[in-house]
């Protein structure tokens, strides 16, 4: 669950344990937080936007999916690996 406000990301696991995850990927870049919609410009902050999980990939022996996310602010798309345990 994205926490967009703490700019974090907040994970359950399999034992039903609360994480909240900080990172620099996590952060909006100021350069693309100025946003301009129909003429009218504004400054939005906001961190994490998107988040999707892929299917494990087993014909490439990958046993964890990938976390794909998305800062509002940015970019970039990143992704990081679902570490199942």
């Amino acid at each position: 669950m994205a926490d967009v406000l703490g700019r974090g990301l907040v994970v359950l696991n399999s034992q039903r344990r609360l994480f909240r995850l900080e990172a620099k990927i996590f952060q909006p870049d100021d350069y693309y937080s100025n946003v301009n919609v129909g003429g009218d410009s504004f400054y939005l902050d906001d961190s994490l936007f998107g988040l999707a999980l892929s299917s494990p990939y087993p014909a490439r022996n990958e046993k964890s999916p990938e976390l794909y996310l998305r800062t509002f602010a940015s970019r970039f798309d990143q992704f990081i690996y679902y570490l199942n345990k």
